[in-house]
């Protein structure tokens, strides 16, 4: 198949994914640990993890960043005009670096993800668990330790995957090819994998969100404000398939090998593998996969933030406009309809904290303390 230039693999487009979504995951981060201030609420696993997973993927946005601007990442592979053995024996600076960015990309990538999912489980035990024993417990406890080894075990994998030829790594193609593992397989088993936990873990709250004694119409809004990290599965998927293609495919230098541009001189060769292709590509939605994924991983908690907001000020600007335009209106019935809609508001948290407080006492799925808290605040901001 010969490669082809997407979007995904243009400079303009890999620089704008990881700037744009780095900076997104530092503001939403911040915002999370101001959130949790604001809560006065003691700052636990779920959000310690998040920033390693920020720190990881604010580095693989720069060095990627850096190799579109060294024309590595992004570019096609240049040969020099000089050069007449096989193509894919060749080593040159830029070709050098784009293996070693790869490298450093295999290595904080697998970290980045573990730490994303991690997050979002100590979540689920923070708002869901009381009872260490429960079911529930054991569940996410498993998919906390399946998570974990996972990653270690890719992280490890990716780091020895030339053995101790660590040379090989920034080599020529052919290094690559003689004395590492099939790197693109391995790359598969990862997005395979990381798609599977990423379902596991959106599907995870269904059943413990289910079983509280709430009304249909508030579980569903509660679903609704966690199904938001399903936004991640979209990206694993997005990664997974363009990934199982171009394994599927592979790399050949017959079929994809080097074209010589017309307009060039016979000497001067530009290779437009796949495999220049490949590298982009699988940079490219690794960023927006791990982007994404810290920002949602921080959703749920910034929803506490909706709550906060007032829409008190906008209300007033509305009845002020309204009663210089109708002198009639009574702003004392305006003001006693508001009085009357934030009782409303404080009953329905009171409904609410006693209909947990049954489901506490019913069901060995438990949520007491910081999770009250937090199905209050989830709840409050998906009906605004």
């Amino acid at each position: 198949m010969p490669a082809q230039r997407t979007y995904v693999t243009e400079p303009g487009y890999v620089i704008a994914a990881a700037m744009f979504l780095s900076a997104l995951d530092i503001i939403a981060v911040i915002l999370r640990f101001w959130t949790r201030t604001r809560q006065r609420e003691a700052l636990k696993a779920d959000d310690w993890l998040i920033l390693p997973a920020t720190i990881l993927v604010t580095a693989i946005a720069i060095e990627t960043t850096y190799g579109v601007s060294q024309g590595a990442v992004a570019y096609p592979t240049e040969i020099p005009a000089d050069f007449d053995g096989d193509p894919l024996e060749i080593t040159t600076p830029q070709i050098a670096l784009v293996y070693k960015i790869q490298w450093a990309f295999d290595l904080m990538l697998p970290l980045a993800l573990g730490c994303i999912k991690a997050s979002f489980l100590f979540f689920y035990l923070r708002i869901f668990v009381v009872n260490r024993k429960s079911l529930a417990s054991y569940i996410l406890g498993g998919l906390i330790v399946l998570v974990t080894l996972s990653s270690i075990s890719f992280f490890f994998a990716s780091l020895f995957q030339c053995r101790l030829n660590f040379w090989a790594l920034w080599g020529s193609s052919l290094d690559i090819v003689n004395n590492c593992v099939e790197t693109m397989h391995l790359v598969l088993a990862i997005c395979i994998i990381g798609f599977i936990t990423d379902v596991a873990i959106i599907c995870a709250p269904i059943p413990l969100i289910w079983r509280l004694h709430l009304s249909t119409g508030k579980k569903l809004s509660i679903f609704a404000v966690f199904l938001l990290g399903s936004v991640t599965v979209v990206a694993s998927m997005v990664r997974l398939i363009n990934m199982s293609r171009l394994v599927a495919y592979g790399f050949s230098a017959d079929e994809d090998g080097i074209r010589k541009f017309p307009m060039m001189s016979p000497r001067t060769i530009v290779s437009t593998n796949i495999r220049s292709v490949v590298v982009t590509e699988y940079l490219y939605w690794g960023i927006v996969e791990s982007g994404v994924g810290v920002f949602a991983a921080c959703l749920p908690t910034l929803q506490f933030l909706l709550r906060n907001w007032s829409w008190k000020p906008l209300d007033r600007d509305a009845q002020g406009l309204i009663s210089f335009r109708w002198p009639h209106s009574n702003p004392a019935v305006s003001q006693q309809t508001t009085n009357d809609s934030s009782g409303q508001h404080i009953n329905s948290f009171g409904r609410r904290r006693a209909d947990q407080k049954s489901s506490n006492s019913a069901d060995s799925l438990s949520v007491g303390g910081t999770g009250t808290h937090q199905l209050e605040d989830l709840e409050a901001a998906s009906t605004l």
